[in-house]
């Protein structure tokens, strides 16, 4: 017979438990590019390591609750994708992940490429950090993974979710900005240096 889970927490509390913290476990599984139909399953370990007691939110500790459980959700989704040897995403969660740099991904125009180029000039007189802007530009322009990015640029994956999620909308808006700029006749272009960045622009 094999040996029966002791669990802590009453069915009350685990019921509980999930309806806070589910959006937050399904956001660090879309984080962790992992096949939507896998989402349930790292829910139900999250769950089943909660029952049992093996994560516990300490109060004293800085983090909030969102944030502890978030990366143990992610842990958990990492570790079953290693798992696989393929995992597809469904059509839908794709496009989800997709959506925020949809916009970016396929410069076709010379007035699109002229347009983003310039928003990137703005963007890397606000952040200095080299390095952050060649990530964003290769997330957000070339499409690359997350993954990929930390390992060739030799920072954790949370460092790339970092550089995306705090540089990102500022880029996204800068572009809106140049737009605006170019259809009211104000635009005036930036002198700033941004060679650093012609290696990585790929689709220019």
């Amino acid at each position: 017979m094999g040996k029966q889970s002791v669990y802590v927490h009453s069915n009350t509390e685990i019921v509980r438990f999930d309806k806070e913290y589910r959006l937050v476990v399904f956001q660090a599984c879309k984080d962790a590019r992992l096949g939507r139909c896998n989402w349930d399953a790292v829910e139900n370990m999250v769950l089943e390591k909660y029952a049992q007691g093996r994560i516990e939110y300490n109060p004293t500790k800085k983090a909030k609750p969102t944030s502890y459980y978030y990366a143990i959700a992610r842990n958990c989704a990492i570790d079953m994708r290693r798992s696989q040897r393929f995992v597809e995403l469904d059509d839908k969660a794709e496009a989800e992940i997709r959506d925020e740099r949809d916009q970016f991904a396929m410069l076709e125009s010379e007035d699109e490429k002229v347009i983003v180029e310039e928003a990137f000039k703005r963007l890397a007189v606000e952040c200095p950090d080299r390095q952050k802007v060649q990530i964003l530009l290769r997330y957000a322009v070339n499409g690359e993974e997350r993954t990929k990015l930390a390992e060739e640029f030799c920072v954790s994956d949370d460092f790339v979710s970092l550089v995306k999620n705090r540089w990102l909308p500022r880029l996204q808006k800068l572009v809106r900005e140049v737009i605006r700029e170019d259809k009211d006749g104000k635009l005036k272009f930036s002198n700033t240096d941004i060679r650093f960045l012609k290696p990585y622009m790929k689709n220019w």
